[in-house]
């Protein structure tokens, strides 16, 4: 359908038609959604959060947009040539960092800079978890107060994460100086605000995911074999079965991530025989016994260590990364999880669902841009600083 927009700059009354998507997000339906136009917003310099908050001070850093924001203009997927849209401002809400620091935008559409070094921003904006010499700190936003909750020199804590609806707890990868891997891997850890630090699990992980309800933890150990771990203490080996997988003679799990539903998780998947190797993506139904194996594809040369699948919020579509042989069909994949769409959105990287799944954002050689679904084939190029590094997209309270 046509939809007509008006915008307001300077005065003037512009006036915008294009054809946009309408209706419900629904993978397997034809109806398209309403594309969401940006309303005008008077430049201005990023504050400092420091303005409306009392944290510990930053080093004074601004960036402008030296562009039009009002403008949205759309180039349909594949580019050619590339496309060089009129950038539209960062939407409130995102989290981002750069070489001054942690940035979150407001709901005035101005980056604030919450912190001079880079961490995660809880869900309500008012703590951040950091990393530092080895150890999780938590800085509280509102009273600028810093704490040392692990303070552990004969072990290091990585790759933290708040864990759902546990305010006080934090879950974190615990290893050792002397501990030798190929990448970060090591005890899956739970810490409290008070200090407590608790190993779950004898196993060495690797990646891993909690549901959010908090309960349960997924995750690959060291010969990338699928586990739920209970907070009871119950783990439990997942075999799962799949007709695509019975000639396979080896299946390795990687990268598990929670369905924001909690009723489903996402895994990035290697199978093969002694003549042929697949990369796919696996969606495990909690408590079914059987895996949906989507997208298989043949890899040009090893494919592990692509990056975990993304949920969009409703559970029912996931972004999916793996390198085909077949150069045409190389890039991230949206995929339906019911079957009904896959789309090929190009080589892009660290792509963020804004929280209600109006928009998807990702970041290519030429700059980050947001695309609508259903089809994906709309591209708003969206300002960001050079280096920034997008790393959630929260509702603001």
């Amino acid at each position: 359908m046509k939809t007509l927009v008006l915008l307001f700059v300077g005065g003037l009354i512009l006036w915008l038609v294009a054809c946009v998507p309408a209706g419900n997000v629904e993978p397997a339906s034809s109806d398209l959604w309403e594309a969401a136009t940006v309303e005008a917003r008077p430049l201005a310099t990023p504050r400092s959060l420091q303005e409306t908050r009392t944290p510990p001070p930053p080093p004074i850093a601004t960036h402008m947009p030296t562009v039009d924001p009002t403008v949205l203009t759309t180039t349909p997927w594949p580019p050619d040539p590339i496309p060089s849209p009129t950038p539209v401002p960062p939407f409130p809400g995102m989290v981002y960092t750069t070489a001054e620091g942690l940035w979150q935008v407001n709901t005035n559409w101005q980056p604030e800079l919450l912190f001079d070094r880079p961490g995660v921003l809880e869900p309500n904006g008012r703590r951040v978890l950091y990393e530092q010499d080895g150890d999780i700190w938590v800085l509280d936003l509102i009273t600028g107060n810093q704490q040392n909750v692990t303070n552990t020199p004969d072990s290091i804590e990585c790759c933290i994460k708040w864990w759902p609806n546990k305010p006080d707890t934090f879950f974190a990868i615990t290893y050792h100086e002397d501990d030798i891997f190929e990448s970060v891997v090591g005890k899956m850890t739970a810490v409290t605000l008070a200090g407590d630090t608790t190993i779950l699990a004898q196993e060495t992980v690797g990646a891993s995911s909690i549901s959010p309800d908090g309960q349960i933890i997924s995750f690959e150990d060291l010969y990338y074999q699928p586990f739920l771990y209970q907070l009871g203490g119950e783990i439990e080996l997942l075999t799962l079965e799949s007709e695509t997988l019975e000639e396979a003679s080896w299946v390795a799990f990687e990268n598990p991530i929670w369905s924001p539903d909690g009723q489903k998780i996402a895994w990035n998947i290697a199978y093969g025989n002694e003549t042929q190797q697949w990369v796919a993506l696996a969606i495990y139904h909690v408590g079914e016994p059987e895996i949906q194996i989507l997208h298989p594809i043949h890899p040009a040369g090893y494919s592990g260590g692509t990056h975990p699948p993304v949920w969009h919020p409703n559970s029912a579509w996931v972004v999916f990364d793996a390198v085909d042989e077949v150069v045409s069909e190389q890039g991230s994949w949206v995929i339906a999880i019911d079957g009904s769409s896959q789309t090929n959105i190009g080589v892009i990287r660290q792509p963020v669902w804004n929280p209600d799944g109006r928009y998807l954002l990702y970041q290519t050689d030429e700059g980050y841009f947001l695309t609508i679904p259903p089809d994906f084939t709309t591209k708003i190029n969206v300002y960001l600083p050079p280096g920034a590094r997008v790393l959630d997209w929260q509702e603001i309270p």
